[in-house]
């Protein structure tokens, strides 16, 4: 708009100067045209700009993604200290109550270790596993009276 003003400010003035006898009301710039190496410049001057915005953002969000990354791992070893040390309490309790039955166990050492053997057994075979072993290993023949003569077979139901 301010150079259309000067463009018609100029040509009055020209025309005015040079008693031309006429006046001119209006001047609009309807299409500007540039030589084709100013537009090139122009648009790599436009690249570059917004090359450095996106770079600037990527910084920007490279920046935060640490910055969460940071707040998470120390939340992390936070949660993690107070588990090891609720667990620690956990472990030392169950260690206290423990105590009073290694008491009662020691009164019965073939018990309490017929017992231990079962668990062990309970926590390595969890999930309808077959595992096939020798009761001698375990001790688990004299516990089951495996050394016994078999019984004899029970006939089925109508044979004699």
């Amino acid at each position: 708009a301010d150079i259309e003003k000067q463009a018609l400010a100029q040509i009055n003035t020209y025309l005015t100067q040079n008693h031309y006898g006429i006046s001119v009301e209006q001047v609009g710039i309807r299409r500007l045209v540039l030589p084709e190496e100013v537009t090139t410049k122009v648009f790599d001057r436009m690249k570059a700009t917004r090359e450095r915005l996106a770079e600037k953002a990527r910084s920007e969000g490279t920046y935060q993604a640490s910055t969460i990354k940071s707040d998470a791992e120390t939340k992390r070893e936070i949660i993690l200290a107070f588990a090891e040390s609720r667990a620690q309490a956990i472990r030392a309790r169950g260690d206290m109550e423990a105590a009073q039955y290694y008491k009662a166990f020691k009164a019965d050492e073939p018990l309490a270790n017929y017992l231990r053997v079962i668990e062990t057994l309970k926590k390595v075979l969890p999930h309808n596993t077959t595992f096939v072993l020798d009761a001698g290993q375990f001790g688990l023949k004299d516990a089951f009276n495996l050394n016994a003569p078999a019984a004899p077979p029970i006939p089925a139901p109508g044979k004699k």
